[in-house]
């Protein structure tokens, strides 16, 4: 495995399915429908981008960066719905 496949694949790769993991277990704690269809969001966001990372990486199609910036939205998004988690958590008595 080269440098290039490790940084611009599996790096995102890796964030994106933890980012999955973040939200869903967010989703499930609160149960909220915010926080479902934020969750219905990423999962969708992340699918989309490594359907395109597997066509580039593992198919040879033509390199996009429309993955990585997808995967960058996505990880703002959880990184909202962590911080709204925390500040609901601490509110309630």
């Amino acid at each position: 495995m080269n440098l290039e496949t490790l940084l611009w694949g599996v790096l995102p790769t890796l964030l994106a399915v933890c980012a999955v993991f973040v939200s869903l277990l967010v989703t499930f704690r609160l149960r909220r429908p915010g926080h479902v269809l934020t969750s219905i969001l990423v999962l969708a966001g992340v699918v989309l981008s490594l359907i395109i990372l597997y066509r580039i990486f593992v198919l040879g199609a033509w390199p996009t960066y429309l993955p990585h910036v997808a995967i960058g939205g996505v990880l703002l998004i959880v990184i909202i719905q962590a911080f709204l988690f925390g500040k609901t958590r601490h509110s309630t008595p």
